[in-house]
């Protein structure tokens, strides 16, 4: 994934529904949101699935969400509340090991972007 090339993130074509524009939200944000995670659960594969768990649901949301604030809005509060409620269900059942996405992406979301993404989170949490 070339990232030097790549253009700012455009508002204008997130309202379009455009896989490019999420490509490009994701890239910008998915460090930040990632150690967000992290602080609250400590475990590499349930916050990459909480983050990723929390862009899915930002896709489907995308017609209802007209700012990057409300975006990073979203994203925050889906992550938070994703990552105290497996906390709360890990006391619950202590030999559960990882989150698990509840949330899946839309189907009419490009696969190899899909692909693409998944694959660029995984070399992101693996530096850290």
């Amino acid at each position: 994934m070339d990232e030097v090339d790549e253009p700012a993130f455009s508002m204008h074509e997130w309202g379009e529904g455009s896989p490019r524009a999420f490509r490009q939200l994701f890239i910008q944000y998915y460090p930040e949101f990632y150690a967000f995670a992290y602080s609250l659960l400590a475990e590499r594969p349930s916050s990459v699935n909480s983050v990723t768990e929390a862009f899915f649901l930002l896709w489907k949301k995308r017609e209802y969400l007209d700012s990057e604030k409300g975006i990073k809005a979203l994203l925050y509060n889906t992550i938070r509340n994703s990552c105290l409620n497996y906390l709360k269900y890990k006391q619950q059942y202590p030999d559960t090991t990882v989150y698990l996405p509840q949330i899946k992406m839309d189907p009419s979301f490009p696969e190899e972007t899909l692909h693409e993404l998944l694959a660029y989170a995984d070399r992101e949490t693996e530096a850290r």
